[in-house]
Order: C-alpha cells, then structure tokens, then sequence
C-alpha cells in the first residue's frame, strides 16, 4: 500500500503520469497489433475502385435505357407525341 503523500502526488499530477503511460499502452497495442495481423489481406478493392466501377457500371444501364426509350420514341410517328 502506497502512503498517503504518494497518493496525493499521484492525484494532483494524473494528467503529467498518464500522458506516458497512455502513450506506451498505446504504442505497444499499435505494435502488437501490427505484428500479429494478416498481411495478405490487400486483394480487397479499395473503395476509390469500387466506386469507378459502380459509376461505370450505372452509366452503362443509362446509356442503354436512353438507347431502348429512343428506340421506342423512333418507331411513333412524331404527330402522336405532340398531340393537343
């Protein structure tokens, strides 16, 4: 048990003491964290690609509903369309 003076000083400096022992704590989880995770793990897509692809893949399904709606409005005569 530590004495009362040692408590106090503890106390009054917990800000000065746990900025260190926070930042070891801290930097021992980063490390052991680093050392034991799966360094294979890089084949996921990032989402940067996974966003181009998405985008390109929307813009095709445009490209192709504009191509179908064009289609269909191509067919009509244009005095149907513009009827009173």
């Amino acid at each position: 048990m530590l004495p009362v003076w040692a408590w106090a000083a503890l106390r009054s400096y917990a800000p000065i003491v746990m900025l260190p022992v926070s930042f070891t704590v801290g930097l021992v989880g980063y490390n052991l964290e680093w050392w034991l995770r799966d360094s294979k793990v890089t084949d996921v897509e990032s989402v940067g690609e996974a966003r181009k692809k998405r985008q390109e893949e929307e813009l095709y399904q445009a490209e192709f509903q504009l191509d179908k709606v064009d289609s269909i409005y191509k067919d009509k005569p244009k005095k149907t369309i513009f009827t009173d």
